[in-house]
């Protein structure tokens, strides 16, 4: 089948889709918001050119150009938050079908966003064909949002289990100047606020009194750059700089090493759908610390498979602690994590899945539509559309207008 994706060409989670998709033998294109570089799928991007703050335009113009070339048989829409995603809506695509990840619908915990952005992501997902969540709380979330239950399918995705498994990183702790002694500590999560990336390190002060050779290394992924810099002021004032690295943006394929190389994977996010790298270090064998957020438990339980904390940097550098210091503790819950992943995370089997779903859905568009047909473009979400672009282009200009007069930069 011709699957025509839509999503961030730069986000690892979508290229592994699109990719897995290709591998079973699938036409896929990639329609993206933003260029990446892809090896095993076409990649269509907008060139993005125009005035700062105003380029939306230029580019909605393109992506919806490009969306009503491809010819397929599937559009599958990965977040659902996006001109990307709503344009795929309003010009009548179809048979459609939406991946929720998180953030896209959680509005009121991760993803302010204007009454119109909202109800253009409900337009689009309470109009899709099928629906997928990665877990039951976003299930649960999906029908509260109108969402017709018989058209969600739970399919968590998972990781590539030949990919994500336990490595020697000898050679990347030679990299990273971490002897082998020494006890790493991973945070893997995106560089912002809503991941608490401040409280890892205030923790990680409290750990080194009764570790002081462990490591902290923290990745660097979509970095925001006023929140990076103040961590970086945090590990300086904390005296901690000789024990923390960062590290910037990895390497997709270098992820799994990095896991390898840690004792703990410790993630600490406000609000989750279901994180991806919690699936990713047990498919290494590593134990993850995180949040004590209930809609976990529908994969780990605390103590067995996952050590859950709350957001109080002493507590949680007493769990950091207290698993540093029992390895057969970090062995029996990464021992759980391992049979977990293989039985329920499986990326292979979780695409297999969406291939048949894919087909059947296929199957039932062509009885109902025998013979193609233009369907209506949805004027009131092109316009909402457009409205959203112009308030985004607005705020752009006014907080550059004011970061220059901050500066000096306007009299």
């Amino acid at each position: 089948m011709r699957i025509c994706l839509i999503g961030n060409a730069s986000s690892v989670h979508v290229t592994t889709r699109a990719s897995a998709f290709a591998s079973n033998g699938h036409d896929v294109v990639l329609v993206s918001e933003k260029p990446a570089q892809a090896t095993d799928v076409s990649i269509r991007a907008p060139n993005n050119r125009g005035l700062p703050g105003f380029r939306a335009f230029g580019m909605l113009r393109q992506l919806a150009k490009m969306l009503r070339e491809e010819s397929a048989d599937i559009y599958h829409v990965h977040y659902a938050t996006g001109y990307g995603a709503w344009l795929t809506a309003a010009l009548g695509l179809k048979p459609l079908v939406v991946s929720v990840m998180g953030g896209d619908v959680l509005f009121d915990e991760q993803m302010p966003q204007t009454w119109m952005a909202r109800w253009l992501t409900r337009k689009l997902v309470c109009g899709a064909d099928l629906v997928t969540s990665k877990s039951a709380y976003l299930t649960k979330h999906l029908r509260e949002m109108g969402v017709d239950p018989e058209r969600i399918l739970p399919v968590v995705w998972g990781v590539d289990l030949e990919r994500f498994s336990r490595q020697d990183a000898t050679a990347l702790r030679k990299r990273l100047r971490i002897s082998e002694s020494s006890p790493v500590i991973l945070s893997p999560r995106i560089l912002l606020p809503l991941y608490n990336i401040d409280l890892i390190i205030a923790a990680f002060a409290e750990v080194l009194s009764d570790h002081p050779d462990a490591v902290l290394v923290v990745t660097g992924h979509r970095a925001d750059e006023d929140y990076q810099h103040g961590l970086a002021n945090q590990v300086e004032e904390l005296g901690i700089a000789e024990n923390v690295r960062f590290v910037g943006p990895v390497p997709p394929q270098e992820m799994p090493l990095f896991y390898s190389m840690a004792e703990l994977s410790v993630g600490l996010a406000s609000s989750d759908g279901m994180p991806q790298t919690m699936f990713e270090a047990m498919a290494c064998g590593v134990p993850s610390v995180m949040t004590r957020l209930k809609r976990y438990e529908e994969f780990v339980k605390h103590g067995e498979s996952a050590w859950l904390v709350d957001l109080e940097p002493r507590m949680i550098g007493a769990a950091i602690s207290q698993l540093l210091a029992d390895e057969p503790l970090r062995n029996r819950i990464a021992e759980a994590g391992r049979q977990i992943v293989a039985t329920r995370a499986d990326l292979t089997v979780e695409v297999a899945r969406m291939d048949e779903a894919l087909t059947a859905l296929i199957s039932r568009a062509s009885e109902e539509n025998p013979t193609p047909a233009q369907r209506p473009v949805d004027v009131g979400m092109v316009l909402a559309i457009l409205i959203v672009a112009i308030e985004f282009g607005l705020n752009k200009f006014s907080s550059r207008f004011q970061d220059m007069k901050t500066k000096g930069r306007l009299a």
